[in-house]
């Protein structure tokens, strides 16, 4: 018997009507004796859409069209299978008790006063699973009451609200370290769509009757046709505002020069200047920027983190080349915003809380702060060395820059000239060091001293030789 996690039980017994035992035997035994694995599914109420239970080998539940309610686990012993449901407002669940009067290759029959009780017939194309890690963000066990809510959105139209494609609750109470997740999604909408970026998944984790963490930005999924999701990383919701951050560091929303970093599942041409394009935000309700070649104004109105935008002025240049994709992307993302976060300096402009647009402030703001070492000449770092600990720079604003090599510390002076970064002599500690930190401290003075550029892509920063190739990559932490 499989093992059950879910937070409530759905019971289905099988059962035949027969006045005597050789007719009772010959009834029940095509059920018992069938394949419930897969995907079976049924009209909706309206008769106009399927809905459909999707039963995983490895025995996890799945719900496919329905967004109300969660599969966790299924299990079953014989003539009797247990389902766990659960949903964001009952994580508890509830118990049903209905019988299969019918389960052969093609049909499911299940009678009973719960929501699962009606006929339904097997389509293992109707729906699918997308699974993936997710590396959850506390040392020890969570809370009883942890609720991760995985989502997989259809992000593909910038000017028009999200899709939720499909959905899943998972209790993670206890749970600490990483952990699996799947969740169920209807083929039609995948197969059918145009190209296979437009889907995302997303993922946030609530405990204690509040939202903890949540990932920061959508994880593409479906990419080049398969099913690879990289590894799901959450930040602390209660931070996203900035007022949480160390003295200094905290950047508001108003009054902030915002260059353009990415336009979210939006194609740009490799090595177009995004930077040109800007947003402004002032305290009294008027946002004024540029799209890259046209500038526009116009007014914005918040309510919390929801950001509506009046209607935008703007001028009529023509636009050709990479400035005119970039504007017609960003034009189009920015019809569709209805919220704002911001993260570690980086604005967020989202729509139904998904990242369409991501902004950072003016090069000197935004390197101020902890940048990490996260790899070296395109090697990785030993898992027994914490660079944020061990290996780390620290810009100042009045053009000082200090760190740790390993384990002796440095400090210097940085220069800034449009994408140019150099580096002033540097002054540091020579303790002898462990071998592994002497081979990263050798790297890193070898770093610091050929670098003369650098380039960013969202909270990753790079630094780069003369002739254009990544010597070190670095993570912002503070």
């Amino acid at each position: 018997m499989k093992k059950l996690i879910g937070m409530s039980i759905l019971v289905l017994t099988l059962g035949a009507c027969s006045n005597s035992d050789d007719e009772n035997k010959q009834a029940i035994e095509p059920a018992a004796s069938a394949a419930i694995e897969g995907v079976w599914k049924r009209a909706t109420g309206d008769g106009k859409d399927f809905e459909g239970v999707y039963f995983a080998e490895d025995g996890k539940l799945g719900y496919i069209n329905l967004y109300s309610m969660s599969g966790s686990d299924w299990q079953r012993d014989g003539e009797q299978i247990t389902l766990g449901t659960l949903t964001e407002n009952y994580p508890e669940g509830n118990t049903e008790t209905l019988k299969i009067d019918k389960l052969d290759s093609n049909n499911l029959i299940l009678t009973g006063d719960g929501y699962s009780a009606g006929s339904y017939t097997r389509d293992d194309e109707f729906g699918g699973v997308l699974r993936g890690e997710l590396k959850l963000p506390t040392d020890g066990p969570l809370p009883a009451d942890a609720l991760l809510s995985i989502q997989l959105n259809d992000v593909g139209e910038a000017d028009a609200a999200s899709d939720l494609v499909g959905n899943r609750l998972i209790p993670v109470g206890g749970k600490s370290g990483s952990i699996s997740w799947a969740v169920f999604y209807p083929n039609a909408k995948v197969k059918g769509a145009s190209h296979y970026s437009r889907f995302a998944v997303s993922a946030r984790l609530s405990y204690d009757g509040a939202l903890q963490y949540q990932t920061t930005r959508h994880y593409p999924a479906f990419e080049m046709e398969t099913q690879a999701v990289e590894t799901l990383e959450l930040e602390s919701a209660r931070e996203k505002s900035g007022h949480d951050s160390e003295p200094g560091t905290y950047i508001s929303l108003t009054d902030t020069d915002w260059h353009l970093l990415e336009v979210v599942f939006k194609a740009i041409p490799d090595g177009a200047d995004l930077s040109q394009a800007t947003i402004k935000f002032s305290p009294d309700g008027k946002v004024h920027g540029s799209l890259g070649c046209n500038t526009f104004n116009g007014s914005y109105t918040l309510d919390g983190e929801a950001l509506s935008f009046g209607p935008l002025m703007t001028t009529r240049k023509a636009c050709v080349g990479d400035q005119g994709e970039i504007e017609a992307a960003m034009n189009a993302a920015l019809a569709g915003v209805n919220g704002y976060q911001i993260y570690v300096k980086l604005l967020h402009l989202a729509k139904d809380g998904v990242p369409v647009l991501r902004f950072a402030p003016p090069v000197e703001e935004f390197m101020q702060g902890k940048w990490a070492l996260e790899s070296i000449l395109g090697v990785g770092i030993p898992d027994d060395i914490n660079p944020a600990e061990y290996v780390w720079l620290e810009f100042s604003g009045d053009g000082k820059v200090s760190g740790k090599t390993g384990c002796n510390t440095f400090s210097s002076s940085y220069e800034l000239a449009d994408k140019n970064l150099k580096f002033g002599p540097l002054m540091g500690t020579m303790m002898a060091c462990a071998p592994d930190f002497m081979m990263i401290e050798k790297e890193m003075q070898r770093v610091l001293e050929q670098a003369v550029s650098y380039s960013y892509f969202g909270n990753i920063m790079d630094l780069h030789d003369t002739e254009g190739k990544s010597l070190a990559s670095f993570k912002m932490i503070d």
